[in-house]
């Protein structure tokens, strides 16, 4: 986690998170690195589990798209956003 948020992220085409887990629903983990990525206009994937959607429904404030939980349409998706 300290690696991702050090890291130049300016530039980046995508920034993929494996899961919004319980330390994001609360605020910490990876949340910051999330907001940088959005305050440099880098779409964001993140997996989320039921336990923690409410969390990030939350945290992205509208911003979000759910995506089917089907290859095709990630694909798709990461076509579509990425610069």
């Amino acid at each position: 986690m300290a690696k991702v948020e050090q890291s130049d992220i300016a530039g980046a085409g995508l920034f993929v998170l494996n899961k919004f887990g319980p330390q994001e629903a609360e605020g910490h983990g990876l949340c910051e690195a999330i907001g940088a990525a959005l305050e440099h206009d880098i779409p964001v994937l993140v997996g989320v589990g039921k336990g923690s959607h409410a969390a990030l429904e939350g945290f992205v404030d509208g911003m979000g798209e759910v995506l089917a939980p089907e290859p095709e349409a990630i694909y798709a998706w990461c076509m579509r956003v990425m610069k």
